[in-house]
């Protein structure tokens, strides 16, 4: 089949790098890939396995590197905070409080994808005259090679580090207007400020492509200072004033031997591979108002109630990656975007009815009319501004006094974020030959073409909408309530991003071409021979479908001496996820899928069941639970198929080993133990809690960034125990 899922997976390459020798001076033509040996001084035999190619995973044959193997489950974090809240009766009718809260975070993940080698369809070429190839390495390779070494763990990895602060202030007034009605305000400043580095990230060089800055490539591109005289110092190529390779930017390039384990100078890892920086400040100002009360005595079956308000909300967003320290920042493998910022204004009024028809039956409505400009920082940018209106209607039926009826309908809305609006809009043109490359014409028999592509944020984006419908019943008899709830979440105008995790160029053309007209907006040139720009941005394009029923049920014992026991269940079951990416595809229904979605994906699937109970026991002062949750069997990718070897239907594209994933069965047990009485006015509490009780292990759900399960759904972790006090005064 197309995808196998196996045990004893690795990526293609080996502890010590792989080089498949040119046969001639063009290297037209190449040898099988051979293996260097720890000293990066000769080559031997290397057994691909099965299935290997590029930066996916193969199975079996040599070598154990596999990222995953290596890295942490969960990163080193430490966390500090503090809050303080203070209520003052002003009067008997007026109340004021004040808080302020404060929040520090250190996080540390080692190692995190960045210190990356030479992969790709190639790789990196070594030439024949490299100052590191040894003789035997020189007879191996008379015309050169193309070195590949995906991960070198032996030689450097990289670490992902983060710090956060976090501050709000808020002070707020409540009081009554009259005997039935009240009202509060509030305002609210907060800040976060955001700063993460990724140390030791590579540039694009390692994929064999020539980039501005080209740290790997030319380290690795390391020659005799006197060709001819082994004894002359070792220097990069591209230093070299009259050589065809020169480069002014590699000035101070440092030669770089990354073949074996103990070979490569710290100096010129340090130059080759550089820390990843971002910096992000977030303000938020909040000033807001609200009455609520009787609006009317109704006609016997209560007062009609009413609410009303307003919210004023400015955010403030500024993210910048010291580009004016690191010019080679374009020229990273992986980056976090380009600097950006700007502010969204938000101006909120809604105002809510209860309105009771009879003993048994209630209504309630409410909409909310929000306003919503977006400026960019960017020069020369407008400002956008979007009206739209949410709303939500409800109604309860009270049948009997055991058995009700409710239903909802609402119309929720997203506008879209700080990224999805300001990321900078870069364009690149893209030729035949170059990088990046030209665009498929689908109306010119496919036929390469040069192109502009426009990649970044975009300003024009509309609102998300979701109309969602719910209708369920309650049953509630003395000790025991249960109730089942139908839903149904209808989302239009789906924001799709660009680039990583988004939609490319291409697929905005063929979108186009097959019918998903939203995405023709975006291709100048669509329907003709000539396709001259694409604008490769977020979209409003794709659409959700979601229908389930949620059930919930609760069950209360009273027992001897005051204690209970309480029986508590909820859980849901999926029966659609319908999902049209409007790129002119038949919609996917993804429901039942346990398994993870692509990397850097933009939503999550999940199973068709999951559930979770719990049972507590009340004595006193003592409570303790035992809660356990339930993922129902699925499949691992709802657009692939099961073909077991030997099928006939393995020559198609989607066919796969073993399409399920096994349902899982986790129990936790927490408790708590008050040393003092309710009355007492000051209160020690011991805690505790156990999750994963029984330390399971998660089923195989392999997909995303090559990771082996779905983190989502299931824990990665283990038994973990966590225990303290709490002291109240």
């Amino acid at each position: 089949p197309n995808y196998v899922v196996a045990p004893n997976g690795k990526y293609a390459t080996t502890e010590n790098g792989l080089i498949a020798p040119c046969l001639d001076a063009a290297c037209t033509t190449r040898g099988a890939q051979q293996t260097l040996n720890a000293a990066g001084t000769d080559l031997g035999s290397y057994d691909p396995g099965m299935w290997p190619g590029g930066f996916g995973a193969r199975v079996g044959g040599d070598g154990t590197v596999l990222a995953y193997d290596l890295s942490s489950i969960r990163p080193d974090e430490k966390r500090t905070s503090a809050l303080g809240h203070v209520d003052i009766d002003l009067s008997d009718s007026l109340k004021l409080s004040f808080e302020l809260a404060s929040a520090h975070s250190d996080s540390q993940n080692y190692p995190a994808n960045g210190a990356l080698g030479p992969f790709g369809p190639n790789g990196v070429f070594i030439k024949p005259d490299n100052a590191y190839l040894t003789p035997a390495l020189q007879a191996a390779l008379p015309f050169g090679g193309w070195f590949t070494r995906i991960f070198a763990p032996d030689v450097i990895s990289a670490t992902n580090k983060t710090k956060a602060d976090t501050s709000r202030f808020v002070t707020s007034l409540s009081g009554r207007v009259t005997s039935n009605w009240n009202w509060d305000g509030y305002y609210e400043h907060g800040k976060s400020t955001y700063h993460q580095q990724l140390i030791h990230n590579a540039d694009s060089s390692i994929l064999g492509i020539p980039v501005p800055y080209s740290f790997f490539g030319w380290a690795t591109d390391a020659v005799h200072s006197s060709p001819g005289d082994p004894t002359s110092p070792i220097v990069c190529r591209a230093t070299i004033a009259n050589d065809p390779a020169y480069r002014p930017l590699a000035a101070g390039c440092v030669p770089l031997n990354y073949f074996g384990v103990g070979n490569s100078d710290p100096a010129a890892l340090d130059y080759v591979f550089r820390t990843l920086k971002e910096d992000s400040d977030y303000t938020q100002d909040v000033l807001a108002a609200n009455f609520r009360g009787d609006l009317a005595k109704g006609w016997g079956a209560g007062p009609i109630s009413g609410a009303f308000g307003a919210e004023f909300r400015n955010d403030k967003s500024d993210v910048t990656h010291d580009m004016a320290n690191q010019p080679w920042y374009s020229s990273y493998l992986l980056n976090w975007g380009y600097d950006r910022g700007g502010k969204i204004d938000v101006a909120e009024a809604y105002g809510e009815i209860g309105v009771p028809i009879s003993k048994k039956v209630n209504t309630d409505f409410s909409v909310r009319e929000t306003r919503n400009e977006a400026t960019s920082e960017q020069p020369g940018s407008d400002t956008k501004t979007h009206d739209f209106s949410s709303w939500k209607a409800a109604l309860t039926y009270d049948a009997v006094n055991w058995f009700r009826l409710r239903a909802t309908r609402s119309r929720d809305v997203r506008g879209a974020g700080f990224r999805e609006l300001f990321l900078p809009r870069v364009t690149t043109p893209g030729t035949v030959g170059g990088f990046p490359g030209p665009i498929n014409n689908p109306w010119n028999n496919n036929t390469p073409e040069n192109y502009l592509s426009t990649t970044g944020g975009n300003p024009d984006l509309k609102p998300e909408v979701a109309d969602t419908s719910a209708f369920g019943a309650v049953f509630s008899f003395d000790r025991v309530r249960f109730s089942a709830d139908w839903y149904e979440i209808d989302l239009k105008d789906a924001i799709t991003p660009g680039g990583i995790g988004g939609l490319s160029a291409q697929q905005i053309v063929d979108a186009c071409y097959n019918g998903g007209t939203s995405a023709c907006a975006n291709v100048s040139g669509w329907g003709t021979n000539d396709i001259t720009s694409v604008e490769a941005t977020s979209i409003n394009i794709g659409e959700f479908l979601t229908r389930g029923i949620d059930f919930e049920a609760n069950y209360n014992v009273p027992l001897k001496r005051g204690d209970s026991l309480n029986l508590r269940i909820i859980s849901t079951y999926l029966y659609d996820m319908i999902i049209d990416t409007g790129q002119g595809n038949p919609p996917v229904n993804y429901h039942g899928q346990s398994g993870p979605v692509g990397a850097f994906g933009g939503f999550n699937t999940q199973p068709d069941w999951q559930a979770r109970a719990w049972v507590t026991y009340s004595h006193s002062r003592f409570t303790t639970t035992l809660e356990t949750d339930y993922v129902g069997s699925g499949i691992l990718n709802a657009q692939r198929f099961d073909s077991p070897p030997g099928a006939s239907t393995n020559t198609l594209i989607n066919s796969i080993s073993d399409n399920t994933v096994d349902s899982r069965i986790y129990l936790s047990w927490s408790g708590s133990y008050d040393f003092q009485p309710p009355s007492s006015g000051h209160q020690l509490q011991l805690f505790w809690a156990i999750n994963n009780l029984l330390d399971k292990d998660p089923p195989v759900a392999p997909g995303g960034n090559a990771f082996p399960t779905n983190p989502v759904f299931f824990d990665t972790i283990g038994r973990r125990i966590r225990a303290g006090v709490r002291l109240q005064f």
